[in-house]
């Protein structure tokens, strides 16, 4: 029990110190750092673009992530690309009240990468999943 304890405490003093992450729980600074942030948006442009060619062609964004697919590049399939709410990694939701959509993305235990669209704007937003509230961000994916 005391040889846990310490090894908990070395590792805990190692993830705050150093940014160390033992077995991926951990997340350091390097994980929500703008460079990191804003490769993780770059990976939502094709879905973001997928967005709004459905929506010209339909006048509304789609219920079911499903419908997106032509709308997309083609990629090697891999399981759970398309999986009930989920695009490639990115969990989509569409506003029922309006005609906007979230996009979110985990990056990394708590925090996660949101792009918020209205209909008619967008802006992106960092959960830093502590409690805090979310941030509005300014990235260049």
């Amino acid at each position: 029990m005391i040889v846990l304890a310490l090894f908990c405490l070395v590792c805990g003093t190692l993830a705050f110190v150093s940014g160390f992450s033992l077995f991926g729980f951990l997340v350091g600074p390097e994980e929500t750092g703008e460079a990191h942030l804003n490769k993780v948006a770059h990976s939502a442009l094709p879905i973001i673009q997928g967005l709004e060619q459905y929506r010209a062609e339909h006048q509304r964004f789609p219920t079911d992530p499903a419908d997106l697919t032509p709308y997309l590049p083609p990629v090697p399939a891999t399981p759970g690309a398309m999986n009930r709410s989920f695009i490639r990694g990115w969990y989509y939701h569409r506003n029922e009240t309006g005609p906007g959509y979230t996009l979110a993305c985990k990056v990394g235990w708590d925090p996660n990468l949101v792009y918020v669209c209205d209909g008619s704007t967008a802006h992106w937003e960092f959960e830093p999943g502590d409690g805090s509230p979310s941030k509005t961000i300014h990235l260049k994916p």
